[in-house]
């Protein structure tokens, strides 16, 4: 009988943790916090800030060896992926400033955790290919022969982090659009720049071997998104030609493709 009652209470007991833990996971506060510290500690402190080392080092070697490799194509994929990488330097401390002021969507439940681990395999990319640069430094140096063919080694590492980075930003303006509460930094002309720059940059992965799309997403960003021109955003609000512009590019009516060729040039207004 005791043994009984001992099971009735274990069961019993094991029900309330259960329902304790579905009751804290079903009504604690939900926040953007896990992701904004993630895009901050790449933007600040990881391979996306441009002062890091692993910045630097990979700039450097990539200014270093396009020159001395032979083929066109990869000369062009070298010069796309590093101006998709600047790019994303200046995206990323345009969203890292705002997302502070963000609060929890649909959206992000179901795009941050891709944004995080694509991160994560972008860190480790540019952490990998930043340790084989500097531990290679001595052998290759002085040799444009050595140099050129440390490429060989070093492309995955480069692909990788490009190929990460590109998806995260795919989904973090996404995220950025629905979880940001500031009128003046989200609004449509923001959606429209994140939009543009995702169109872009899968131009620039699908036509990686051809040279110039990398340029193109570089020019755009810094048209919109660097502290230098982010005005152009904060001033939308107030700004009715702007605001007309906008509704013609994102509803595609009459005369749309001129305007639209005016804002990739940072002319929107």
């Amino acid at each position: 009988m005791k043994r009984k009652w001992f099971i009735v209470i274990l069961i019993l007991a094991i029900v309330a943790v259960v329902l304790t833990i579905v009751f804290i996971n079903l009504f604690r506060e939900r926040d953007t916090r896990s992701l904004a510290n993630n895009i901050n500690s790449v933007v600040v402190e990881g391979y996306l800030n441009d002062e890091s080392d692993e910045y630097r080092t990979i700039n450097e070697y990539l200014d270093t060896i396009y020159p001395l490799i032979g083929s066109q194509e990869e000369r062009a994929e070298i010069q796309n992926m590093q101006n998709t990488y600047k790019a994303y330097v200046v995206y990323g401390e345009f969203v890292n400033k705002q997302f502070v002021f963000s609060t929890y969507t649909n959206v992000y439940r179901e795009k941050s955790r891709n944004v995080s681990r694509n991160f994560s395999r972008a860190q480790n990319s540019a952490n990998s290919l930043e340790n084989y640069i500097e531990e290679n430094r001595d052998v290759t140096s002085g040799s444009d022969f050595w140099t050129a063919n440390s490429w060989a080694n070093c492309k995955q590492y480069m692909q990788d982090l490009f190929t990460y980075t590109v998806n995260a930003f795919d989904n973090l303006g996404d995220i950025y659009t629905s979880c940001v509460t500031s009128p003046t930094m989200n609004n449509d002309l923001t959606a429209l720049v994140f939009e543009t720059a995702k169109a872009l940059a899968d131009d620039t992965v699908q036509n990686v071997t051809t040279a110039g799309h990398g340029a193109s997403l570089l020019n755009f960003v810094n048209n919109y998104l660097t502290p230098e021109q982010e005005d152009v955003i904060l001033e939308y609000i107030y700004n009715t030609t702007a605001q007309g512009n906008v509704k013609i590019i994102t509803e595609q009516t009459e005369g749309w493709e001129e305007i639209y060729n005016r804002f990739l040039a940072g002319a929107i207004a």
